[in-house]
């Protein structure tokens, strides 16, 4: 898996909403490149809510 499909997720894991595009910027990658890391963490089994507005948020906190 790529890493920044972990890096994605340790942010989520935080808890609440967390914006695509404040992530990208954060971490110095595209949008698309945050959706796609998004994308397979759900194709690998992991449940990701997107709420249009506010971002992305997993339904339960990880602790890493």
């Amino acid at each position: 898996m790529n890493p920044l499909v972990f890096t994605v997720l340790r942010r989520l894991s935080a808890g609440g909403f967390h914006s695509g595009e404040a992530m990208a910027r954060d971490l110095g990658v595209s949008r698309g490149s945050v959706w796609n890391a998004l994308h397979a963490a759900e194709q690998a089994g992991l449940q990701v809510f997107k709420l249009r507005g506010r971002g992305y948020c997993l339904p339960d906190p990880v602790d890493w």
